[in-house]
């Protein structure tokens, strides 16, 4: 596979789509070899089903990843992305991205993992990671706090008691707020919010969580009282 079809496939992967005149301005920030950009769109279309078989797609001017097409979102994900600057990783780390299942591992992902090995799966190893591994395709992918709590009650997971269930739910926020997001061209929330900070964009992604009262609204999005709701849970 030729170097710059190999960008075309890490940063469709990375962040959803992407514009075939973006692919040729990032190779050509990080190698010698320059391509001019009608020769880049040439060698990329005749890359085409090379370019498929890794779940990737040319469609108007982009190239776009298997998902944004079964979810029919790729002119919402065009707006989402408008205005935002691009998350760019040294050579080394974008190509890590030619794997589609590749994921940065960020030290809040393992503190997640830590924790759900130590605390609630009792040091196995595969649950723990099996776990961790799927909280963070939720935190990817459409998040929100009360689908990755829902993991939990699916897999008959029990918290020990309250606070337990406060520190999944502070590790689990803490995880999607430094996450790798298609719709902010590949930036975390947080990274994206101190970016922005100074122009004071408005906070992106969940606030930290802390202690939830009796009367407060429970964190699981139900619309009810806490003490209604998820307090006597388990």
């Amino acid at each position: 596979m030729k170097r710059i079809v190999k960008y075309a496939n890490a940063l469709t992967h990375l962040y959803g789509i992407v514009q075939l005149e973006k692919i040729v301005e990032i190779y050509n920030s990080q190698n010698k070899t320059q391509w001019s950009l009608q020769k880049a769109v040439t060698t990329i279309h005749e890359n085409e089903d090379l370019l498929e078989t890794n779940f990737v797609y040319l469609h108007k001017g982009y190239v776009i990843h298997d998902v944004v097409v079964e979810e029919g979102n790729f002119e919402e994900l065009v707006l989402n992305q408008q205005s935002k600057p691009f998350y760019i990783p040294e050579q080394e780390e974008l190509m890590n991205y030619t794997d589609e299942y590749y994921v940065e591992e960020t030290k809040e992902y393992d503190e997640l993992k830590q924790y759900l090995l130590t605390a609630i799966f009792k040091g196995d190893v595969y649950k723990a990671e099996m776990f961790s591994e799927d909280i963070q395709g939720y935190c990817q992918f459409d998040y929100s706090l009360k689908n990755a709590l829902r993991l939990f009650e699916m897999r008959e997971v029990i918290f020990k008691n309250q606070k337990q269930e406060d520190n999944i739910m502070q590790l689990i926020v803490d995880l999607a707020n430094n996450t790798r997001l298609r719709e902010n061209n590949g930036f975390t929330p947080t990274e994206l919010y101190e970016h922005f900070s100074k122009t004071k964009f408005p906070t992106i992604g969940q606030p930290k969580i802390k202690k939830v009262g009796r009367n407060d609204p429970c964190p699981c999005g139900s619309g009810k009282k806490y003490k209604k709701c998820c307090l006597n849970k388990g």
